[in-house]
Formats: structure tokens, sequence, C-alpha cells
């Protein structure tokens, strides 16, 4: 099984963890609070939006349903086996592709997944403002498509320093946003628009919100955190 120790929680939270994070294992977890944003096209999923609205039959009530909102699942899909597939896809592409832009080639640990979901936004409903401080990264991968509504806005540290004050390691000067063939620009805050099999992944403690979605058909989303552990 190996060792599992999400080592950005440990760092963050015990000196000593963190001396022999970065001292021993040579590790710099700090490098994961270097905010990015990537863009990657994935080829077609086999999952049929009929397997959405079932579980949804299935399961009315979760922990994240509630009354006139959007729904959301609890956040154990991942151990489902209709997605358990793409969790495994995902993680390769963290792994194989996304890993090097943070750490040195052979540093090591790897990205997992602790957490999967999926949300079903109906017209005229919205996701507030939040972030997801317990991972290292998180992600989006829409199963559907709209050119002008329900967009995905992330807010980018500099332009909001006031939300991020509480995140001291760093200054956030400037964020990088990378897409499929992993090429770095410079940006201002981001909004975008669902396109179908395109994933958006970015540092789990930058803030985001979903725009009023006004299309009549259904925005189905997949949404995950990842940790990075030995």
């Amino acid at each position: 099984m190996g060792i599992k120790i999400d080592l950005q929680k440990k760092s963050s939270k015990n000196p000593l963890a963190r001396f022999i994070i970065s001292k021993i294992f040579k590790i710099e977890i700090s490098n994961l609070l270097k905010p990015k944003v990537f863009i990657h096209q994935f080829d077609s999923e086999s999952i049929k939006k009929d397997v959405f609205y079932e579980f949804r039959k299935k399961n009315p009530i979760t922990k994240y349903a509630k009354p006139n909102k959007h729904y959301q699942t609890n956040h154990n899909l991942g151990d489902d086996n209709r997605f358990f597939s793409l969790k495994k896809k995902i993680e390769k592409f963290l792994n194989n592709e996304i890993k090097n832009e943070f750490f040195k080639n052979k540093t090591l640990g790897k990205f997992k997944i602790k957490s999967m979901w999926f949300t079903m936004m109906s017209q005229n409903q919205t996701h507030g403002i939040h972030n997801h401080p317990k991972s290292s990264l998180s992600g989006v991968y829409y199963l559907t498509e709209s050119k002008d509504s329900g967009g995905l806005n992330i807010l980018l540290p500099k332009n909001n320093l006031k939300k991020y004050k509480e995140i001291k390691e760093t200054s956030y000067d400037d964020i990088e946003l990378h897409n499929e063939k992993i090429k770095t620009i410079l940006i201002d805050d981001l909004t975008f628009y669902p396109k179908k099999n395109q994933m958006i992944i970015f540092n789990s403690y930058i803030y985001h919100f979903v725009d009023k979605y006004t299309d009549t058909n259904d925005r189905i989303s997949i949404a995950w955190d990842a940790i990075y552990i030995l």
C-alpha cells in the first residue's frame, strides 16, 4: 500500500515535518502554493448522461444537495465503479503532466484524488464563492457545454488580496495559465465557460464561483480535490 501522508497538510502544521520533507525528502512543498491554472481537453469519456440522472434519482438527498440549489453528490464518487476509471485517468494526467510544473523531475511523491463528486445545475442556478483549503489541487471536468452562461470564475490572488490574507507563504505576484500543451502566459482574472470534455485544474486555495446558468439543458460537471502524498 505504501505510505500515504498528505505532505502539504503535514508541512503546514508541524515544523519538524516541514524540515524533514524539505531537507530529507528534498520536496519543496511550498511550490504547491505557486498559483497556476491548467486547461486540458480530454478525449470523450464513456460515462453517459443517463448515469447522472439515475444517480440523482436514487440519491436525491445528499450532504450537499440543498433545497432550491444545484444538485451535488457526496464527495465519495471516486469509489463508484462507473467513475473509478475517470478518477485513475485524472490521477495519471496529474502525475505525468502536472507534477513537473511544480517539482523537479524525479521528486518523490505523487498526486492522489481524495474526493470526487458531480454537480448538476439547472436554469437560473449558481454556485457561490468558495475554495477547497484541505487539498492541494482541485479541478472540474465538464460533461456538457455552455457558451455564454454558467461560467467558472477564478479569482486571482494578485487581484483579490483581501480574500487571501490568511495565506502568507507567497506574495502571489503572478499566476500562470497552462493550456493542454503546457504553455505559460500571464493573465488577469479568469472566466471559463464549460466545454465538453474539458478540464480546468487550479490550486485548491484559489477562490472561485459559478455565474448564473441560463441554458435550459442541465450543466453537468465532475469536480475533484487532490492531495500530494508519499
